[in-house]
C-alpha cells in the first residue's frame, strides 16, 4: 500500500488573516443589521402615528374635548419624540426607555405605550395596537425578523469581500 501524502496549496497566510477577522466582521454585520431593522421599525411606527392610518378605536368624546383633537398617540408629540432604540447588555431595544415620563411627569411613557397597545379596561382605555401591526408590517414575528437579520448580514459581509454562499 502506498503512503498518503498531504500537501498544502493555496495562500495559507491570506486564509489565516481572513478567518481571524471573520468574527469581527460577523459582529459588525449583526450590529449593523439590528440597527437597520430598529430604524426601519421606528420609521414605520412614527409613520402610523403621524398618518393615523391604523384602525384604532376613536377617542371618546370626553377625551377628544379634553385634548382638543381626535388624534391617537399625539397628545404633545412627547410620545413620538421619545421612541428610540438603544443597546443594553448586547441587546438592541426598540421603544420608549424606562424612566422617560409623560409630559406631566406623572407616568412612565412605556406604561402608557403598553396600555395603548393592549388596552386597560380598569381605566376604560381600549386597545389601540401600534407596535404589533408595525412589527408585522416590517416582517412579522421572530422568523420574519431572523430573515431580515440574515439578509442584512449577508449584504454587509459581501460588501466586506466575503463569499457568502451557504449562510
Amino acid at each position: 500500500m502506498k503512503p498518503i501524502t498531504i500537501k498544502r496549496f493555496g495562500n495559507w497566510a491570506q486564509a489565516r488573516r481572513a478567518t481571524s477577522t471573520l468574527d469581527k466582521s460577523i459582529k459588525r454585520a449583526i450590529r449593523s443589521a439590528e440597527e437597520k431593522i430598529a430604524r426601519r421599525l421606528i420609521k414605520i411606527v412614527k409613520g402610523h402615528i403621524l398618518s393615523q392610518d391604523l384602525p384604532w378605536v376613536p377617542l371618546s368624546p370626553t377625551t377628544k374635548n379634553r385634548k382638543g383633537h381626535d388624534n391617537v398617540y399625539l397628545d404633545s408629540r412627547f410620545y413620538i419624540n421619545s421612541i428610540k432604540f438603544w443597546q443594553k447588555n448586547y441587546v438592541i431595544h426598540i421603544g420608549i426607555p424606562r424612566g422617560v415620563m409623560d409630559a406631566d411627569g406623572e407616568v412612565e411613557l412605556w406604561k402608557i405605550a403598553t396600555w395603548m397597545e393592549k388596552g386597560l379596561p380598569s381605566r376604560n382605555i381600549p386597545a389601540r395596537p401600534l407596535w404589533g401591526p408595525s412589527i408585522k408590517e416590517l416582517g412579522g414575528g421572530p422568523q420574519g425578523m431572523a430573515n431580515l437579520v440574515k439578509e442584512s448580514i449577508n449584504r454587509k459581509l459581501r460588501r466586506e469581500g466575503w463569499d457568502i454562499t451557504q449562510f
